[in-house]
């Protein structure tokens, strides 16, 4: 592994945590369509909106061992004009040649060097041992054992009568992706005879990485610790795709013009974990978090197949996963190796 493989990942996560301090929200390791139909893998994505717009910035971390040149210019740039985003940086950890200084310039690319580099963001040392080639993950531990998890799925294929004869095609344990963000939820009080005042509360929606949707609501932090899964699932979606629709969503049920409208935007901010009515409410970063499952592939005498999902953190079968792994079980199978 080379100098460059090895700072890649903590640069990353290290201009992510930059970015997020400066009031962005940010993604990292991202795969977004342009609109050509082209996809393009991006390092760092950050967004900052306000009541007017939504500046997006993407920035590209090359730790290679020799300058950066104008050809990976154009690929940034070329980027940044199909995806419709607002400004790039290319950070360069051996800088870069004369003529790609200029070329930047013209293009309206930022270049960081290993002083802006340092300046900005200190020094960045080699990820940490065992982490992954995209940073240090994170999640829940995996405390249900085994053996009990493949007794459930030995009881669900014979049925709740033991009439069933679904056959177990596979069995094993994911880490499945997840978005943590953390909500600040405002809204007016009101009791009788007193004036409304406002009362907010902090709870942390858990979204899907595979398609976004909600998985559950906590009151508390759970806290996460490091983790080293051997079959990882990586995410299909963003973080901030999440928070965009959340958003979103909630710009067009304040804009609604009819009672239809208002309705089902009510009932889709509802479905994306913000409760009803809400003065207003602010979303902290997404934060990638693994839980581990243990997943099972299940077929019957009519060849009609089923995953069954049971969470590894807590021993609780997940219908919601079941149909989710369902719904992305190539991804699944090929994201895990």
């Amino acid at each position: 592994m080379t100098e460059g493989e090895r700072l890649g990942p903590q640069l990353v996560a290290t201009v992510a945590d930059y970015l997020s301090r400066h009031g962005y929200r940010t993604a990292t390791n991202v795969s977004l369509r342009g609109r050509s139909g082209a996809n393009y893998d991006v390092d760092v994505l950050a967004e900052k909106s306000d009541d007017v717009t939504t500046f997006r910035m993407m920035v590209e971390c090359k730790t290679w061992d020799a300058p950066a040149e104008k050809q990976v210019l154009a690929g940034v740039h070329l980027a940044m004009t199909d995806l419709g985003i607002n400004k790039a940086i290319v950070i360069s950890a051996k800088g870069w040649k004369a003529a790609t200084d200029a070329g930047a310039r013209r293009l309206g690319i930022e270049l960081w060097g290993p002083v802006d580099v340092e300046g900005r963001l200190g020094r960045p040392g080699p990820a940490p041992p065992g982490s992954s080639a995209r940073g240090p993950l994170y999640g829940l531990a995996s405390s249900f054992p085994k053996d009990q998890a493949e007794q459930l799925v030995r009881r669900q294929s014979r049925g709740p009568l033991g009439l069933g004869n679904e056959t177990v095609v596979w069995f094993g344990q994911f880490w499945l992706p997840f978005y943590r963000l953390k909500v600040r939820h405002t809204r007016d009080e009101k009791e009788r005879f007193r004036k409304p005042t406002l009362r907010t509360r902090e709870f942390w929606n858990v979204y899907d990485g595979l398609g976004g949707s909600l998985y559950d609501q906590w009151d508390q932090d759970p806290g996460t610790g490091p983790v080293t899964p051997e079959r990882l699932v990586r995410p299909r979606i963003p973080g901030l795709h999440v928070v965009n629709e959340i958003e979103e969503t909630a710009a067009r049920y304040n804009e609604a013009s009819n009672p239809d409208a208002t309705m089902r935007y009510e009932d889709r901010l509802g479905a994306l974990g913000i409760d009803l009515p809400v003065s207003f409410f602010d979303l902290s970063a997404p934060a990638e978090m693994y839980i581990p499952f243990y997943l099972a592939l299940l077929r019957g005498r009519d060849s009609q197949q089923r995953i069954l999902a049971i969470d590894a953190s807590s021993g609780l079968e997940s219908e919601e996963i079941s149909r989710i792994a369902m719904m992305n079980i190539d991804h699944i199978v090929d994201s895990s190796g």
